[in-house]
């Protein structure tokens, strides 16, 4: 059986994706993982993905080829995003990315990146109208779509990983965060309104799996989950209370998220504020699912 992989290059983490090819396009499947390598660190500062970053994420990458080899995947493709596609630096990434992957990495914009992710949580089996809010370690997309189709698409330059890192102090962060206007000025507080609101992305993840409780992360148990903003808003002031320590201990929350957990979900309320988002889905699916949906689709060419 011929299986697909699809591999998301994050700012923050790598997530890869196996599965098996269905009929009509679809897929099922077989194997989900999400690694921190932090390789959008210092790039804010620099304007360059440093050494350590780049080694960290070339060491995980080398681990999903030889994953995706005892899997018997045959076709793979992967993405990189904001940290690489910003980077001065980038084709030094590539290169070493390539060698490690035995194929090359696609840069995508963040028009791509935000159909790949619209492709991967609907797959254009919404209809009605969605507004897609995928928050991620260096950027933030924002997804309107109709009828299956886009409307659409913002590529916001903020994220959980680059707002911690260029404002340490969560309680300076918290201030900040109310202070500035995140969303386009021309999207204003009805641009839910009659919406399907879904997010996406390892920050509600997180939190969708600490609601649960989930000394394991299991994308089934996240998938669907519903909350209202007021609930989020009430979960990250929890965990902004917590010291490391806590969070370490918190079911849900895994070691290489505890750092950026508060600066992420205090982005989020913010957006869906700005947005005039009271209640929302979250899925536990993304880009990695629009590329294994384009590999199916397009029968694996």
């Amino acid at each position: 059986m011929t299986r697909i992989a699809a591999l998301d290059i994050g700012s923050n983490s790598v997530l890869m994706c196996v599965g098996n090819p269905l009929p009509q396009g679809d897929f099922k499947v077989i194997y989900d993982s999400a690694q921190t390598s932090r390789l959008g660190e210092g790039l804010d500062q620099t304007g360059r993905l440093s050494p350590q970053a780049i080694q960290r994420t070339v060491e995980v990458l080398d681990g999903c080829r030889r994953k995706a080899e005892i899997l018997g995947v045959s076709i793979a493709r992967a993405a990189a995003t904001a940290a690489v596609r910003e980077a001065k630096n980038r084709d030094e990434f590539l290169a070493s990315a390539e060698a490690a992957l035995g194929f090359p990495v696609e840069v995508l914009s963040g028009r791509r990146e935000a159909e790949l992710t619209f492709e991967g949580v609907s797959g254009s089996a919404y209809l009605d109208p969605l507004l897609i809010i995928d928050l991620g370690g260096a950027s933030t997309e924002l997804v309107l779509a109709d009828g299956g189709r886009l409307d659409r698409v913002e590529s916001l330059p903020v994220g959980a990983a680059r707002m911690k890192e260029a404002i340490p102090s969560e309680d300076m962060l918290r201030t900040f965060v109310r202070m500035i206007e995140v969303v386009p000025s021309d999207l204003g507080t009805r641009t839910a309104h009659g919406r399907r609101v879904i997010l996406v992305g390892g920050t509600i993840t997180t939190y969708a799996a600490i609601r649960r409780k989930l000394t394991r992360y299991d994308a089934e148990l996240v998938e669907g989950q519903e909350f209202t903003r007021m609930e989020l808003s009430s979960m990250v002031e929890e965990v902004r209370g917590l010291t490391m320590e806590e969070r370490i201990d918190l079911p849900g929350l895994p070691l290489s998220r505890c750092g950026i957990i508060t600066s992420g979900g205090l982005l989020l309320v913010e957006i869906l504020e700005e947005l005039g988002v009271e209640h929302f889905t979250v899925s536990s699916r993304g880009l990695r699912h629009g590329i294994l949906r384009e590999i199916a689709r397009s029968g694996g060419k």
